[in-house]
């Protein structure tokens, strides 16, 4: 069973996504800010991971240079609301996609699937 965590300070987005996850078999785990990420990250290994890039506590971007600098295998996927985000610096960083909100959620399940 493949491990995901969703990193977003929105509680209905990690619900959406989490519930959605399960129903494919993923194994979810959820993180509403950078730091708490940060800490599960630092304990336990996940497949993938679904990030805001604009949190309250940081930028999504902290957790992409925190899986370059470990090395951590995980796959990312990026995403926001905001259209000023660079997506070239996301890319750069080592994203794997990344999804302007609102989006399909059946296009982000389909990535997801592609990428694991």
């Amino acid at each position: 069973m493949s491990k995901i965590l969703i990193i977003d300070d929105e509680e209905q987005i990690c619900d959406i996504l989490s519930d959605c996850f399960k129903l494919e078999n993923f194994e979810v785990t959820v993180a509403n800010d950078i730091t708490s990420a940060k800490e599960i990250l630092n304990s336990n290994q996940f497949d993938l991971i679904v990030s805001d890039v604009r949190m309250p506590d940081g930028n999504g971007t902290e957790i992409l240079t925190m899986i370059r600098e470990k090395n951590i295998p995980s796959k990312v996927i990026m995403m926001s609301g905001y259209s000023s985000i660079s997506q070239d610096e996301i890319f750069e960083l080592g994203a794997q996609a990344f999804f302007a909100k609102p989006f399909s959620i059946f296009d982000l399940l389909n990535k997801v699937k592609e990428l694991l």
